[in-house]
């Protein structure tokens, strides 16, 4: 019986889900609900976790004002050398916004590209670090 509290934290507003998956992979909803942020969203959180009784669920909550990039590479790109090359697009990316690069955080995945057999598509998914620490 696994179960998973799923978290979107939007401007103002909190909406959650918290989801049962039964032996026969039948998923159900044990709660959900919409609550507005008048204050800090710790406090929202903590309280949901609470409401849910979730303190020892797995929780997936987005990532604020997160944003995505997409490059298409050729497959036969060594893993080391991608690394590399999304170090650079987000160096890229933190010199137009004109902040350091160290303040961004991120992560990328490789797919197949849809378009090209011979190419990876790399998926960036990246954020001001100093969004989320707040």
């Amino acid at each position: 019986m696994e179960r998973c509290l799923g978290i979107y934290i939007g401007d103002k507003v909190i909406k959650y889900a918290k989801l049962h998956m039964d032996k026969n992979k039948n998923i159900d909803v044990e709660a959900s609900n919409v609550k507005y942020v008048l204050g800090g969203i710790k406090e929202v959180i903590d309280e949901i976790i609470v409401e849910t009784n979730s303190q020892n669920t797995p929780i997936s909550i987005n990532i604020l004002n997160e944003h995505h990039e997409n490059m298409d590479i050729l497959k036969q790109i060594s893993k080391n050398d991608i690394s590399s090359m999304v170090e650079l697009e987000i160096e890229d990316i933190a010199n137009k916004q004109g902040i350091n690069n160290k303040l961004l955080l991120y992560k990328f995945n490789i797919q197949d590209s849809l378009t090209n057999k011979d190419n990876n598509r790399i998926n960036i998914l990246y954020t001001d670090r100093t969004e989320i620490e707040q």
